[in-house]
């Protein structure tokens, strides 16, 4: 996956090395948040979606948002991002960060965006025809509170499980809440498929509020499936007919096994069709 070289500041151009301060909260305390975007053919995938959870944690965290911060300048300024790095097609990462300060209090609530971006390696939504073997992560519980529902800075929960992941040669990884619960992924949110019925953790169960989790619960809904958000223990995982994960950039992979347990992937090659159905009309 190729890096971009250029970089987008509060909409002016860098090169990699003029871009970061030794005095960037988002570096010292992960003071940040962020959305991981995908770009198909320079049309930026669920903007609307993400710029409501850009929104969401940019309040929460109290940042000072500027009132021409708008959507469409967003949308304006990734389009720009991609067409400067030459590329078509991109998994773009937005952050709001803010302004620079090495004390826990903040001298300001001033923040700043940056734009970044990676080549994609595959075809949009690209399945992964072997599926993935996946573990679970129960070397740290994911807290349940108001910071669970949006991309921060604050990642070493992630960081972690995807170290365990790497050295596991697992595909992927399964977090649970503190309560140890199914939660989500190390990369996005989970959905289980037993006996005609869609479940997927509740967002009151910690998970993040994933953008492609709701575009895909709602095409499942539109498509007349069964869908439930509720709490999920982890004995549900051994009882599944099916599970899968997603995410923005990534779209849908099904899991193949975890522990000694195979599962099949009908259901979930049904749901992978209507996403691609609806690429281009995003």
């Amino acid at each position: 996956m190729a890096q971009a070289s250029t970089f987008n500041l509060n909409g002016t151009f860098y090169s990699t090395d003029q871009i970061m301060s030794a005095y960037n909260r988002g570096l010292h305390f992960g003071d940040s948040v962020f959305e991981s975007i995908l770009v198909i053919n320079g049309m930026v995938q669920l903007w609307e979606q993400h710029y409501a959870r850009l929104l969401q944690g940019a309040a929460t965290l109290g940042f000072d948002f500027q009132p021409w911060w708008t959507e469409d300048y967003f949308k304006f300024e990734i389009r720009k991002s991609v067409k400067e790095n030459k590329l078509s097609s991109a998994r773009v990462k937005l952050s709001l960060f803010r302004e620079d300060g090495t004390r826990y209090t903040p001298n300001t609530d001033k923040a700043s965006y940056l734009i970044m971006m990676e080549s994609l390696e595959s075809e949009p939504y690209a399945l992964k025809p072997e599926g993935l073997q996946a573990g679970i992560f129960e070397d740290i519980l994911k807290p349940i509170n108001a910071l669970s529902g949006f991309k921060n800075g604050n990642s070493l929960l992630y960081v972690l499980a995807g170290r365990k992941a790497r050295n596991e040669a697992w595909g992927t990884i399964l977090l649970l809440n503190e309560k140890g619960q199914v939660c989500e992924s190390g990369n996005g949110n989970v959905f289980l498929f037993r006996d005609g019925v869609v479940s997927t953790p509740s967002i009151e169960s910690g998970c993040v509020a994933g953008v492609m989790r709701l575009h895909l619960i709602q095409l499942m809904q539109q498509a007349g499936w069964k869908v439930e958000e509720r709490e999920i223990p982890k004995s549900e995982l051994d009882m599944a007919d099916e599970i899968w994960t997603c995410n923005a950039s990534g779209g849908i992979q099904y899991v193949n096994t975890c522990g000694l347990r195979q599962y099949k992937n009908e259901k979930v090659l049904e749901l992978h069709q209507l996403l691609i159905s609806q690429i281009q009309t995003l």
